[in-house]
C-alpha cells in the first residue's frame, strides 16, 4: 500500500508541473483568453487525462531511471569488488612467498651459524696451541714414547662429540699430525 501513496504522490507532483506549467496548459489558457470563454468541460476533462497519463509517465520513467542507475551503480560495485577480491589472493600469494623467503633466509643464517661454530670447534681442536694437539703434549710431557690415544677418551677430556674429535683427527692425519692404528678408534697423535 506503500508503494502505491508513493506513486500517487509523485504522479502527483508530475501532474501539477503539467498543468501549470506546460506548453499545452499555456495553450489552454491563451485560447481562453483570446476566445473570451472558458474550454468545454468535455475538453478541459480530456485534456486533464492526457496530463494524468503523462504525469504518470513520468513518474514511471523517473523511477526506471533510478532503477537503471542503480544497476549501473551496483554493476560497478560488482566489478571492484571482483577486482578486490582478484588481487586478495594474490596478495596472500605474495605474502605466503615473502614468508618463505623469510623463513629460507632465517634457515640459511642458522645453518651459516651453525657451520661458522663448527669450524671454530675443528679450528681449536685441531691448532697446535689447544685442543687435541695440547691435551696430548700435556700427556707425553717428560715421556719419550708416543702412546695411543682413544677418540672417545679425548671426547670426554675435551667435553665435546665423539664425532667431532674424530673428524679433527682426520683433519690432523691430512696435516701429518696423527695415524690411525690398525684397531678402530685408536690413533698415534704428535704434539
Amino acid at each position: 500500500m506503500m508503494n502505491f501513496v508513493l506513486f500517487l504522490r509523485a504522479m502527483l507532483r508530475h501532474a501539477t508541473v503539467l498543468v501549470t506549467s506546460s506548453f499545452l496548459a499555456a495553450v489552454v489558457t491563451e485560447y481562453e483568453h483570446v476566445r473570451g470563454s472558458s474550454t468545454t468541460a468535455r475538453a478541459f476533462l480530456a485534456l486533464t487525462g492526457m496530463f494524468l497519463v503523462a504525469a504518470a509517465y513520468r513518474t514511471w520513467l523517473e523511477e526506471r531511471q533510478k532503477v537503471i542507475a542503480l544497476g549501473a551503480d551496483l554493476a560497478a560495485l560488482r566489478i571492484e569488488l571482483a577486482a578486490e577480491q582478484a588481487k586478495k589472493p594474490a596478495e596472500e600469494a605474495q605474502a605466503r612467498l615473502l614468508d618463505a623467503q623469510r623463513e629460507e633466509i632465517e634457515v640459511r643464517r642458522q645453518a651459516r651459524e651453525v657451520e661458522e661454530e663448527h669450524q671454530k670447534r675443528m679450528t681449536f681442536l685441531t691448532a697446535p696451541d689447544s685442543g687435541i694437539r695440547l691435551l696430548v703434549r700435556h700427556e707425553l710431557a717428560g715421556k719419550q714414547s708416543n702412546r695411543v690415544f682413544l677418540a672417545e677418551e679425548i671426547a670426554s677430556t675435551l667435553a665435546v662429540s665423539q664425532s667431532e674429535v674424530e673428524e679433527a683427527l682426520r683433519i690432523l692425519r691430512s696435516q701429518g699430525y696423527a695415524n690411525e692404528t690398525s684397531f678402530h678408534g685408536r690413533w698415534l697423535i704428535q704434539p
